[in-house]
């Protein structure tokens, strides 16, 4: 369904999240990098739903442990991040785990990695993912683990991020 924004004047494209993905993936596997609108709260508080968009672009070199991926897991595509790996090369398993998230994690498969987060875009500034300070950031929220519970509750109080399951992206064409 494609329609205009009253406010912009931009057309929009509504598409299921399998529709979406598989064109996602398609693109991935030519080699080029797709911009996602980021839906839901699993990655608070670096990716925030409404005011984020993630670069992600194919799987080149060697996945690490801190690594933004996009996975094909039991509970769909997810875009979390790389949290225990076990194995290497095609053999290696991955354990992922949103950053909102306190327990809940996914494992998947090295073929089931669909790509990399590149670059995320807050705001409209582009934030390199590999930098060396959004590792910083993530190595330190990575460790505050035991203590989520009472951070992630005191960021939402403060970002209200009121957020809406669709079960559809909006994609700007």
């Amino acid at each position: 369904m494609a329609d205009k924004d009253f406010l912009t004047g931009e057309h929009r494209l509504q598409v299921s999240n399998g529709e979406f993905f598989s064109e996602v993936e398609s693109m991935l596997q030519q080699g080029r990098c797709v911009r996602i609108p980021v839906k839901g709260t699993s990655m608070i508080p670096f990716i925030v739903e409404g005011r984020d968009e993630v670069e992600t672009g194919p799987v080149s070199g060697e996945l690490r442990r801190r690594d933004i991926v996009l996975a094909r897991t039991d509970r769909g595509i997810v875009m979390h991040r790389i949290y225990r790996i076990s194995g290497s090369g095609t053999e290696a398993e991955f354990t992922l785990m949103g950053d909102g998230n306190l327990y809940m994690t996914e494992t998947c498969p090295a073929c089931d990695i669909i790509g990399r987060a590149n670059a995320i875009f807050r705001r409209g500034r582009r934030v390199d993912t590999d930098g060396r300070c959004e590792r910083l950031k993530a190595r330190i929220w990575m460790s505050l683990r035991p203590v989520r519970r009472f951070l992630i509750p005191a960021w939402n109080f403060f970002h209200r991020s009121g957020y809406n399951d669709n079960q559809s992206i909006d994609w700007t064409i």
